[in-house]
C-alpha cells in the first residue's frame, strides 16, 4: 500500500511538472529595460532579425500579457489589437490591419501569436498573414525578452 501511495505521488509531480506555464499563480512581468530579439525568416514582414533596447514602464509590465506588441511591433491606423483568454502564464491574441489605399496599393494583415511570460523573460510565437495589392504574404515571427537591468 506504502509502495502505492510513491508511485501516485511520483506520477502526480510528473504531471504538474510537465504542465509548464499553465501550473501556479500567474506572473507578472518586472518593469526595465528587456534585449529584444525578433526571428522573421521571411523578408515579406521586415527584417530577417532584429536585435533591439527597450523600455517597459510599471504600467506596460503590469499589462504585457492583454498588450505585448505595444512597443515591440507598434501598431498603425487601420489596426485593431484583440488580447486572448490568458491561462497562467500563457497568453494570445489578435491583430487585425487594413491600410487605406495610397497609390491603388492595398494592404490587408492578420497576426495571430501566442506566448509565456515570466518575471524576467518572455516569448512570442506570431502567424502572420496577409494580401499587399493581390499578393499573398506569409510569416512564422518569433520573439524573445530578457530582462537585462532598470531603464
Amino acid at each position: 500500500m506504502r509502495k502505492r501511495s510513491w508511485v501516485w505521488l511520483s506520477l502526480l509531480s510528473l504531471l504538474a511538472a510537465c504542465s509548464g506555464g499553465k501550473s501556479g499563480a500567474p506572473v507578472k512581468l518586472h518593469p526595465g529595460r528587456y534585449d529584444v530579439s525578433i526571428s522573421n525568416p521571411s523578408p515579406q514582414f521586415g527584417p530577417r532579425s532584429e536585435t533591439k533596447s527597450l523600455c517597459f514602464t510599471p504600467d506596460h509590465a503590469a499589462n504585457f500579457a492583454s498588450e505585448p506588441l505595444k512597443d515591440i511591433v507598434p501598431s498603425g491606423d487601420g489596426c485593431d489589437t484583440t488580447p486572448g483568454t490568458r491561462d497562467g502564464n500563457n497568453f494570445g491574441g489578435t491583430r487585425q490591419c487594413t491600410a487605406p489605399p495610397i497609390d491603388g496599393m492595398t494592404m490587408k494583415m492578420a497576426l495571430n501569436w501566442t506566448g509565456q511570460v515570466e518575471a524576467d523573460a518572455f516569448t512570442i510565437d506570431a502567424d502572420a498573414s496577409g494580401d499587399f495589392t493581390g499578393h499573398a504574404l506569409n510569416s512564422h515571427i518569433t520573439i524573445t525578452g530578457k530582462r537585462s537591468g532598470d531603464c
